[in-house]
């Protein structure tokens, strides 16, 4: 019996070889080329399918902000409602630095009397409200931002400090007059102009700890422009918070 007539040709075995290295090939790439065995800037963008990486395919916290690009995440690049609250820190804004008129007394402590509360920012239990007046006897004209709460115990830092300790009055509480319980104040005497920011902190039992940054400017008489302060005398509060 010739044998011969049942082996493939050199040719036909040159093939079956390709093809088994062709097959074994590709379990072995799947197997054993990994991270390490891929030449650096090999695997650029364009040779990536639309929509291949997803995020189930890529590790916790591998995308850092170190290798997202400067201005990389736009606004069309973000899923709608993908940012939402709880994905950002609380902030708010104290005021619009909008102008208030200034509210006139024989004294100081009867123009605070006289003045009328603007409330600037709330957060649960705690408001800060502002109060601009001018005492025409000394013609000093003051804005000064307050730190109200409905539930006592709460804590404060800023003109005043309420931190907290053996007596009640060491806390921030519904009843703390009003003159305690002062934020940040700005005053000038005579005709002029003042403009600063300081910073504050308060917190309630049950509710939120707060950070902030205010701004008052204050303008009593005559000067060069009123500027952002319009006519007469007047203050702007502004500022922002953050929790």
């Amino acid at each position: 019996m010739n044998t011969r007539r049942f082996l493939p040709s050199p040719s036909m075995g040159v093939a079956l070889l390709a093809l088994a290295i062709a097959l074994g090939g590709t379990a072995y790439a799947a197997n054993k080329i990994g991270s390490n065995q891929i030449k650096k800037n090999a695997i650029t963008s364009a040779k990536i399918k639309k929509k291949a990486v997803t995020s189930a395919k890529i590790s916790p916290k591998a995308v850092t902000t170190a290798k997202i690009a400067k201005q990389g995440v736009t606004t069309g690049k973000i899923a709608p409602d993908a940012v939402n609250s709880s994905k950002i820190s609380d902030y708010g804004t104290i005021g619009n630095g909008t102008a208030i008129q200034a509210t006139d007394g024989p004294n100081v402590d009867a123009a605070r009397d006289a003045a009328p509360p603007t409330r600037l920012y709330e957060n649960g239990p705690l408001t800060i409200y502002a109060k601009c007046f001018r005492d025409t006897v000394a013609d000093e004209l003051r804005g000064e931002m307050y730190v109200s709460t409905t539930q006592d115990f709460s804590i404060m830092e800023g003109d005043d400090d309420l931190s907290g300790g053996p007596l009640a009055t060491d806390y921030l509480n519904a009843g703390t007059p009003e003159v305690d319980r002062q934020l940040d104040t700005q005053s000038v005497t005579g005709a002029g102009t003042s403009y600063l920011e300081t910073e504050g902190m308060m917190a309630a039992p049950d509710g939120p700890a707060v950070s902030m940054v205010t701004g008052i400017g204050v303008k009593n008489g005559p000067v060069l422009a009123n500027g952002p302060y319009g006519p007469g005398n007047a203050c702007i509060f502004q500022g922002g918070a953050f929790g």
